[in-house]
């Protein structure tokens, strides 16, 4: 009986998943701050539609907050953060049970939609 050999993207693939949650977890907990002085949960950040999103994602975790980024004009479509310069914020969703927030956001050049699914 032989080992199955395995192949490099494969093992590259599960690799890349297995870790994936870590890294994020991370990189998102590097930019945390702990605040001794108050035990409440992190306020939602105050996240005007037409603002950029990449300060958007600043601003979410300069605040203690984790936060998923959706293209508003393609529903369940997520925005990679390093493409988050193209994009503009147009409403914000809180998850607190996460402490963090949903950030649906549309292409810089494009209006954000009136009412959405989502919202």
């Amino acid at each position: 009986m032989s080992i199955p050999s395995h192949h490099p993207r494969r093992t590259f693939r599960f690799l890349l998943l297995a870790l994936t949650p870590a890294l994020v977890t991370g990189v998102l907990g590097c930019g945390a701050q702990e605040d001794n002085q108050s035990s409440a949960a992190p306020q939602k950040p105050s996240l005007a539609s037409g603002k950029p999103l990449d300060a958007a994602m600043r601003e979410s975790a300069d605040q203690g907050l984790g936060f998923s980024l959706h293209d508003v004009d393609n529903p369940g479509d997520a925005i990679h953060p390093a493409h988050a310069r193209r994009y503009k914020v147009c409403y914000v969703r809180d998850a607190p049970k996460f402490s963090a927030v949903d950030i649906y956001a549309v292409r810089e050049n494009k209006e954000c939609p009136t009412r959405t699914a989502a919202q």
